[in-house]
């Protein structure tokens, strides 16, 4: 499963990429534990990248 996250600042848009270790055979229980563990460091990365960047202006923030 990939996780694509696109924040558009200005002009200017950031395309994250994140592959997850989520099967489609594992239980969904499974996949919810993986992806709890996942999502604080996301915001952590997505954070340090704003405050990298400068990236004070974000006008839109997708996840899929």
């Amino acid at each position: 499963m990939k996780m694509v996250i696109q924040l558009q600042i200005c002009h200017q848009k950031l395309t994250i990429y994140f592959l997850l270790g989520i099967q489609q055979n594992q239980k969904l229980s499974q996949n919810r534990e993986v992806i709890k563990e996942i999502i604080p460091l996301l915001l952590q990365k997505i954070t340090y990248l704003i405050f990298k960047f400068n990236l004070s202006k974000i006008k839109f923030f997708n996840i899929y």
